[in-house]
């Protein structure tokens, strides 16, 4: 990864599951931005204001690589972080910008939990 800047913070009900949500976007140029997605898994609002407080980074903060951005706060079965590469606007699957190394190192953590997941589909 090279050095972004926090270009959005956002948290929100998510329309199809309707738990809450964090949504953290990471802008690097005009072509690529890196949003990551940290879902709660709960209903209630106070869990997505506690995964905001989670959240060590500001709207205009830049990162180098290797910054943390926070943790997960775990309100219910299934929370997760969710990331997602955009290219010019588009969902692009991350796989291919991974180094083999950064590749296995994430699979190998996945695999913990679910053994079968791919990081895309």
């Amino acid at each position: 990864m090279s050095a972004g800047v926090v270009s959005d913070i956002s948290m929100w009900k998510n329309e199809i599951s309707l738990k809450w949500q964090v949504n953290v976007r990471v802008r690097f140029n005009s072509t690529y931005t890196l949003e990551y997605i940290f879902e709660t898994f709960s209903s209630i609002q106070a869990d997505g204001q506690a995964q905001l407080s989670y959240l060590n980074i500001s709207v205009g903060k830049t990162l180098a690589a290797g910054d943390p951005i926070g943790n997960l706060f775990t309100a219910g079965s299934g929370s997760h972080l969710h990331l997602m590469l955009w290219k010019d606007g588009i969902a692009t699957c991350p796989d291919g910008y991974f180094s083999q190394e950064a590749r296995s190192s994430v699979l190998n953590l996945i695999h913990l939990t679910y053994p079968n997941c791919a990081l895309c589909y």
